[in-house]
């Protein structure tokens, strides 16, 4: 009798782990294009398509297999996130593999652990568990059924890409590479709604050959889900081995499966105006109104923090420049510039994880920033980044509008030039072409935004343009821009500018204005 019940007892404990934990990946793009970002979500839990984040330390290995065969290791961001970047055309499997380990039933209660690591073990088990995706990358390929060598593999025999809905799509399951039958497998996809008697979209067993034939009906992510158990051959360490393994796809052939779900997320990039919130648009306002989500810094949330009652709200950490060295890598950096690098990636990279789940999830987002924010905003990046979701971009006024208009002068009516150059100084991370000394020597208008950032200083900034502009060139500095109470401008040449600012403090909110038509 006590046999008895200790077998019920491993078997209840083995159905209640196969169905309490799973791990399977969650994909943001199944048919990129080459230099395409992947975001690669690891699912984990019993709750599809997400539920726990899974703990530092479970996973063993997360990689790709390449079109040529090759191994490719994924950019860890944080235990449950990774970002993949495709080099070749064809197709690609996502792997991950939990680390092996014991469950053990005790007469105290559930153990991790073997027999001969616990004491009172009644039944024990050792887990093996793993997932896998199929991404396309810029062509259909014929690589769509390659195997990644463990022990329980799903393996498409059909390409999901040359499907229509109502299409079959055959499956193979193999163990230790033969065809294995009688086998349960069991499928869902994204937008199915579970129930306590239908926990999965589809349940079938495989026939002789080890085939399962599912009816493809419902776009999206498609997540395949197969178990099996075999004796364990020392007895006194473990009674049987348990399998697991999931296997994720993409349908229909969508360019963008975060576009296609049934519930569209959308991405905003909001310009919310310079100075005093009554000069944001009405558009922008409308954007804000109907984002769940808003990524922005601590100023502008209190600047609109009527407008941002309840809403979520990720702000970037502070003194971290969020766009910093955008596209570039680690080896380009050196010293205090390689740390401030390090800190602006991983915390894009959460911001990005953040976004990328809300969109998912049908939430729109909204990126809030100063002036209009194609001149030079720091989330310009977003653009590309979440090129595949089509973000919506909302103009707004620039302090250069601002600026212009407290000058009370046509920026573009100078006697000697029309032209307007638009420039800041030069900034670690990027490009050093456009100098301010090589803008000068064209001797047009020359704005620059953000004239004293990272500390540098007007005496600089007028000795660099002295070398190519008379010294009785006009110069005006715009303060606080579109601030009604402290919006401030300071007119001169490039002789007196520096004994008409005095000891005075220069904020980081200035534009410098240099050209002839501040005298007319």
């Amino acid at each position: 009798m006590k046999r008895l019940i200790a077998t019920l007892t491993f078997f209840t404990l083995m159905a209640i782990s196969a169905q309490a934990h799973m791990l399977w990946l969650n994909v943001s793009n199944y048919y990129p294009e080459v230099g395409d970002t992947v975001w690669v979500e690891i699912g984990w839990g019993h709750k599809y398509p997400r539920d726990q984040v899974i703990g530092e330390g479970l996973l063993e290995q997360v990689y790709a297999i390449g079109p040529r065969g090759e191994k490719i290791f994924l950019e860890k961001i944080f235990p449950s996130f990774y970002r993949f970047v495709p080099k070749l055309r064809g197709a690609y499997l996502i792997v991950a593999k939990l680390k092996p380990g014991f469950v053990s039933i005790t007469t105290e209660g559930h153990k991790l652990g073997n027999k001969k690591q616990l004491k009172n073990v009644v039944s024990c088990f050792k887990y093996i568990m793993g997932a896998k995706a199929l991404i396309e990358v810029g062509e259909k390929s014929n690589a769509f059924s390659h195997m990644t060598g463990e022990p329980l593999e799903i393996i498409p025999l059909k390409d999901p890409a040359n499907l229509k809905s109502g299409d079959i799509l055959p499956l193979k399951i193999l163990f230790e590479g033969k065809p294995l039958s009688k086998v349960n497998l069991q499928a869902i996809y994204t937008g199915y709604r579970t129930d306590k008697k239908h926990h999965w979209a589809i349940e079938e067993k495989s026939d002789p050959d080890g085939v399962v034939r599912i009816k493809l009906n419902a776009k999206g992510q498609w997540m395949f889900k197969v178990g099996h158990k075999t004796s364990y051959p020392d007895i006194s360490e473990a009674d049987q081995y348990m399998y697991t393994t999931t296997f994720t796809l993409g349908f229909l052939a969508s360019p963008n499966l975060a576009a296609s779900n049934s519930k569209k997320g959308k991405i905003y990039l909001v310009g919310v105006g310079p100075g005093d919130p009554d000069l944001i648009t009405i558009r922008a306002l409308n954007a804000i109104r109907k984002a769940d989500l808003i990524v922005c810094w601590e100023g502008i949330r209190k600047r609109f923090a009527k407008e941002l009652e309840g809403k979520k709200i990720i702000e970037p950490p502070k003194g971290v420049w969020i766009w910093f060295g955008y596209g570039k890598k680690a080896s380009d950096f050196k010293g205090k510039e390689l740390k401030k690098f390090l800190r602006s990636e991983k915390a894009r990279a959460q911001i990005i994880a953040q976004v990328y789940r809300a969109v998912k999830d049908g939430k729109t987002v909204a990126f809030l920033g100063h002036g209009d924010p194609l001149i030079y905003g720091p989330w310009v990046w977003i653009l590309k980044e979440f090129k595949e979701m089509k973000p919506i971009i909302i103009p707004g006024l620039s302090s250069f509008n601002a600026a212009n208009a407290a000058l009370k002068k046509g920026v573009t009516s100078g006697k000697d030039t029309k032209s307007v150059i638009l420039t800041m100084p030069d900034l670690p991370g990027l490009a050093k072409t456009d100098t301010i000394e090589r803008l000068a020597s064209h001797r047009a208008t020359l704005v620059i935004f953000m004239p004293f950032v990272r500390g540098t200083k007007l005496a600089d900034l007028v000795q660099n343009l002295s070398a190519h502009y008379p010294i009785n060139t006009p110069i005006a500095l715009v303060l606080h821009a579109g601030y009604k109470k402290k919006q401030k401008v300071i007119e001169g040449t490039l002789s007196d500018i520096l004994s008409k600012v005095g000891n005075q403090k220069l904020p980081f909110e200035s534009l410098v204005y240099v050209g002839d038509f501040l005298n007319r």
